[in-house]
């Protein structure tokens, strides 16, 4: 063989075996990215805490009710937010869908006559001293999430379809949903008061980002089933945290409610 031929054969022997490597790194498909939201559902009998969507290490979000038997909720009764912190404010649906008493630490809430854009709030705090904020006129930001809201209040409660016939992601919407107005709104009020609430201002404006994102469950991950709040596949979202937050939170809403100026 001359040494030409030797050349061109080794040129295509090259040219073959780069076309063979862009062809298989071309096939080879683009990992997508890892989702920073996990959901686990809650089946333990135990607590009302039915299901928790958590953003890593952060914020988490968890969806309340009556269970059966065998720890699926029948009936939503509210939902409640949880900041890195452990510091909670959860909320309890009225007959109607929608959000009815909030709960935090030092306050209870109520809430009634719904409107497009405005809500009627009045709350008492752990001073035993009434307040009525009236009519408070949402963010510009959760005027979405309030349609959400009223639209959904009556479908959510109806005893034939409504929760059972949602899916996963729905139900996780609807709470997320909730507590973004929950909080927008008890942050709004309370500001105004000067009293305000840290975890409460979470819904509002910029930061509902937090919040609308952790409604869009496209690059969500299932991470765990449990059964129990103790399962060590579950102990990432602080299940115990959430549930114990939720009564201590409730349990001083008790205290309080017949000091409500309603």
């Amino acid at each position: 063989m001359t040494r030409y031929n030797r050349v061109g054969w080794l040129l295509l022997l090259v040219g073959s075996l780069a076309l063979f490597l862009v062809v298989s790194c071309g096939d080879d498909p683009v990992k997508p990215e890892e989702s920073e939201y996990s959901v686990a559902t809650v089946t333990d009998p135990e607590t009302d805490v039915g299901m928790v969507l958590m953003k890593d290490g952060g914020e988490q979000i968890a969806v309340l009710g009556e269970k059966d038997e065998d720890g699926e909720i029948t009936v939503p009764t509210g939902g409640a937010f949880m900041d890195p912190s452990g510091e909670t404010i959860a909320y309890s649906i009225g007959a109607n869908g929608l959000p009815e008493f909030v709960y935090t630490d030092s306050w209870l809430f109520h809430f009634s006559n719904y409107t497009d854009t405005t809500v009627d709030i009045c709350g008492v705090d752990t001073t035993l001293v009434p307040r009525t904020f009236g009519a408070v006129r949402l963010d510009s930001a959760q005027l979405a999430n309030m349609e959400k809201l009223r639209n959904l209040g009556a479908f959510v409660m109806d005893p034939v379809g409504g929760w059972n016939s949602m899916s996963i992601d729905e139900k996780l919407a609807y709470g997320s949903t909730a507590v973004s107005v929950v909080t927008c709104a008890v942050g709004l009020a309370t500001a105004g008061a000067g009293v305000g609430i840290a975890v409460a201002v979470v819904g509002c404006g910029a930061t509902a980002a937090t919040l609308t994102s952790m409604v869009g469950f496209d690059n969500v991950k299932m991470f765990a089933t449990c059964v129990t709040m103790q399962n060590p596949n579950c102990k990432s979202f602080a299940l115990d945290a959430v549930d114990s937050g939720v009564k201590k939170v409730k349990n001083t809403g008790k205290k309080l409610l017949s000091y409500l100026p309603f």
